[in-house]
């Protein structure tokens, strides 16, 4: 069944309309890790069907159904309300589409899943800051390293070491670095270690 489509349908809830505190649903298809959003987004052009919509008397319109067209065997971001109709909140949830059916994955799993590969990892966390946006970097050799992929939770960012690559951490207008491992290093060293690794 790859390739086979699936319509992945989400009622735009009247209360979307005029909030900005309440954000339309949207699904994006996850291409790979991004350096500036933790992961490439490719968003999917909903289709809006109104045959069951209908008007209250506050002046909101309910029943109003986003329609998503969804291929199979790709990874979903998911953003949507859940909750009871009088108390409900906003939650972006990961999903992959396997024969058709919507399997639901963890934030971090859908994170492995971006970066594909399946060496062993440490799982590093650092404070989201709005002001001085922290960021992790690969550090492949001389020059520009690679910036990672992350997902955010609770408040921080997640990042996926590897165990056996060095690491360029930028926090709080400082940068260092280290191992997977926590091990920070000067330069003079990381230059050895990578002397070491490559040899």
């Amino acid at each position: 069944m790859s390739g086979a489509i699936k319509m992945y349908r989400i009622e735009v809830d009247g209360h979307f309309h005029g909030s900005p505190d309440v954000p339309r649903p949207w699904v994006a298809r996850i291409h790979g890790p991004d350096e500036k959003f933790g992961l490439h987004r490719e968003f999917v052009r909903p289709m809006n069907d109104w045959k069951d919509a209908r008007a209250a008397w506050s002046g909101n319109t309910y029943g109003v159904v986003a329609t998503f067209p969804l291929r199979d065997g790709h990874l979903y971001e998911v953003s949507r309300l859940r909750g009871k109709p009088s108390k409900r909140h906003s939650v972006r949830e990961f999903y992959s589409l396997e024969g058709g059916r919507m399997v639901a994955i963890e934030p971090l799993d859908a994170l492995a899943r971006a970066e594909a590969h399946d060496d062993p990892v440490s799982l590093f966390r650092i404070r989201d800051n709005e002001q001085d946006r922290p960021r992790v970097a690969e550090v492949t050799g001389v020059g520009m390293p690679r910036i990672m992929g992350f997902i955010v939770l609770n408040g921080e960012r997640n990042y996926r070491l590897r165990r056996d690559r060095l690491y360029e951490v930028h926090e709080n207008g400082q940068t260092r670095l280290t191992t997977a491992d926590g091990n920070v290093l000067t330069q003079s060293e990381a230059l050895s270690w990578l002397a070491k690794r490559s040899a």
